[in-house]
């Protein structure tokens, strides 16, 4: 199974928190408020997928260990 560069993961899930947070603010000072929630959602939704990628490793490390 392929395994990510340690730090990988994070450095992602900082540059999509990022760029939602750009967009959200682009959006509020353009007053598109449809947008500046679609930003906060994908930053949210990213913040998720992230942590639940990191539980489910730290998981499957933890079962390699006690085998």
């Amino acid at each position: 199974m392929l395994e990510p560069a340690p730090g990988l993961l994070a450095d992602i899930l900082a540059g999509l928190e990022a760029a939602g947070e750009r967009r959200a603010v682009r959006s509020l000072l353009s007053g598109r408020t449809a947008a500046y929630a679609g930003g906060i959602a994908a930053t949210a939704a990213a913040g998720a997928v992230g942590a639940l990628l990191l539980a489910h490793r730290a998981r499957e490390r933890r079962l390699a260990l006690a085998s």
